[in-house]
């Protein structure tokens, strides 16, 4: 019996050691993503950016409305030192002068029903911001005609706030940007695929 209890006892040591582990690993892994998105503030409204290398942090330029404000998930402002707006496609870039952690853009094939992830901004109907809130889904599908754009499809619940958040894959690299939701659908939401961020970025 007492050899038994003292297995059991052990059993139990390792489990719990092993769900503190886990526990800590997502924990940091989520502090890492988190340090590489950003709020961005522009002409009175609030949206989401993220790095995509050392200096260079990409949106969507419908946020982008008159001075841009790039705060950090510490609280920092970052210095803006050039903007350019993409033509014809709803993507901004901004050069900071800090240097940043930068997310990978996946290179792989995209397959419907990958799950995936991102980070937003979101606000309370009182003003409240909800900084860094995490929605996960799955890709949902792929060349969504919306006006004169195409989108690939997602399944996930976004709100306003999570424009120009990424797109996470469980790898931690990035299939894309958050750019806009089907008003009065819940989980119908809607991005544009990194190749465009690597097609449109400046100096690329």
């Amino acid at each position: 019996m007492k050899v038994l209890i003292k297995q059991i006892y052990q059993f139990g040591l390792v489990a719990v050691t092993l769900a503190i582990f886990v526990i800590g690993a997502s924990y940091n892994k989520g502090q890492e993503e988190e340090s590489k998105v950003f709020i961005l503030t522009s002409g009175g409204s609030i949206a989401t950016a993220f790095a995509i290398d050392s200096h260079t942090i990409v949106t969507n330029k419908h946020a982008v409305n008159g001075e841009i404000q790039i705060t950090d998930y510490k609280g920092n402002k970052l210095t803006v030192t050039q903007s350019t707006l993409i033509k014809d496609i709803d993507l901004a870039f901004i050069e900071v002068k800090e240097k940043l952690s930068y997310f990978k853009l996946e290179e792989g094939a995209i397959r419907k029903g990958d799950n995936v992830h991102t980070y937003g901004h979101p606000s309370t109907k009182d003003g409240t911001l909800l900084d860094y809130s995490l929605s996960v889904g799955v890709v949902a599908g792929f060349n969504r005609q919306i006006g004169n754009e195409v989108f690939d499809q997602l399944d996930a619940n976004i709100n306003v706030g999570f424009s120009g958040g990424p797109l996470i894959n469980e790898d931690g690299k990035v299939i894309g940007i958050i750019t806009s939701m089907l008003q009065n659908k819940q989980g119908i939401a809607f991005y544009i695929p990194n190749e465009q961020i690597k097609r449109t970025r400046p100096n690329a």
